[in-house]
């Protein structure tokens, strides 16, 4: 499996520099068949550390072109909304989430801070709690996820007018709001779900190869 696509989004993989250049070469006689053209200005390449740590891997290699244009190297790249890193590390993408969460309190209480309870209640649980890719994170420094955790408190406690020191627990038991704990757990229930049902051949081949799920 060395291509992933998603409507114009592709994803070209390989182990090796030459079958890399193999790919992107077959990418772009596919391309002018069908009348379309790569925007290198989007196009990126990312060199991913080896899992057993015993192996080198060259950190310089050629550039790779596309219809004469060089490829530029990055060490992290946001695919599909998630940001990916060369260290298969999901700190960036947990970080990316918290400042999202500090934008769109700040966005709810200059629109909606003299609402009612009830609106306000409704207003953050469409708006605020629609997290993207968190169910994805596997990855992660502890002070990464403590800084999630911490922003989700805080931003709850300020949309809805409370003092920072008063008690998280306190808090959400009155606003019968989930904790950040409780989000994380039911975005992964849900993703390990579907997971384990999923009738894709690429997802049904890894779950049999692994036979685990994502955060075992």
């Amino acid at each position: 499996m060395n291509v992933f696509a998603y409507a114009d989004d592709v994803v070209l993989l390989s182990p090796s520099w030459h079958g890399m250049q193999d790919l992107i070469m077959i990418l772009s006689e596919c391309s002018k068949y069908l009348d379309l053209v790569c925007n290198v200005r989007k196009t990126k390449c990312m060199v991913v550390n080896p899992v057993n740590v015993d192996k080198l891997v060259r950190r310089t290699f050629p550039c790779f072109s596309i219809d004469g244009q060089i490829i530029e190297f990055v060490t992290e790249f946001k695919y599909l909304g998630h940001i990916l890193s060369e260290k298969m590390h999901d700190d960036c993408d947990i970080m990316r989430e918290v400042r999202n969460m500090y934008a769109r309190t700040n966005m709810l209480l200059q629109r909606f801070k003299k609402c009612s309870l009830n609106v306000k209640l409704a207003i953050f649980k469409a708006y605020f709690m629609c997290f993207y890719g968190i169910s994805l994170w596997w990855s992660f420094n502890a002070n990464t996820m403590l800084k999630f955790k911490y922003c989700y408190n805080k931003c709850v406690k300020r949309f809805f007018g409370y003092n920072k020191y008063d008690s998280a627990t306190a808090v959400f038991m009155e606003l019968k709001l989930p904790t950040a704990n409780t989000v994380l757990h039911n975005h992964r229930a849900l993703f390990e779900a579907r997971w384990k049902i999923h009738s894709n051949s690429v997802v049904s081949l890894i779950r049999d190869v692994y036979r685990l799920t994502p955060w075992s």
